[in-house]
């Protein structure tokens, strides 16, 4: 299996797209920082991202992205091998990782052989789900008009924003939760924003 670290983004982006999109739930994370680094390459940090691929046989297998200083962010793959493999060259880079997100199976395998390798035990913070949407009701859509959310409902979103990452996220500092709401700010101003209206 090959290891290959990126420096360019766009590069990174074009070579790993299209295995992305083969299991497009399981990596909406990936996706979600790709295209906010496309933005901002230091959008989480100060420090350069990390792009990783694994091939086989010139077949990418595995694909990982670090924005430091944050966890290790690993795609899902039908190969848990890519993931001694990436921990291998992780080590021999001596890096040093908070922790590791991914699918269950390649994150727990991530986890113990981690482990495993530098002495170390880990702790679960977060057990994170995935819903895949695979079609709408008639009925939910029904003769309701979908429309661009404009800065005229801004204050209305971000009041509705603001209530439910209160409600759904206790442990966040006010901080965390301002810099949420700036984020949703933004996309609104950009037109990423879009209702359903009765």
């Amino acid at each position: 299996m090959k290891v290959e670290f990126y420096e360019d983004l766009n590069r990174f982006n074009e070579m790993v797209f299209p295995f992305l999109l083969k299991y497009e739930a399981e990596n909406n994370l990936l996706f979600s920082i790709l295209n906010s680094l496309k933005e901002d390459l230091y959008r989480y940090g100060d420090n350069k991202p990390i792009f990783t691929s694994i091939t086989e046989n010139d077949k990418i297998k595995l694909v990982s992205i670090r924005t430091p200083p944050h966890n290790q962010i690993i795609s899902y793959t039908d190969n848990l091998q890519t993931i001694d493999v990436l921990i291998d060259v992780l080590i021999k880079k001596n890096i040093k990782l908070p922790g590791v997100l991914g699918f269950k199976e390649g994150a727990k395998k991530f986890i113990k052989q981690w482990c495993k390798k530098k002495g170390i035990s880990a702790e679960l913070v977060t057990n994170e789900r995935i819903y895949k949407l695979e079609r709408v009701a008639e009925e939910t859509l029904g003769k309701n008009e979908f429309i661009k959310a404009t800065r005229l409902y801004e204050n209305k979103i971000l009041q509705w924003a603001k209530e439910f990452l209160i409600e759904a996220f206790q442990e966040r500092t006010n901080e965390m939760i301002e810099q949420s709401i700036k984020k949703i700010a933004k996309a609104i101003r950009k037109g990423k924003n879009f209702f359903i209206i009765r």
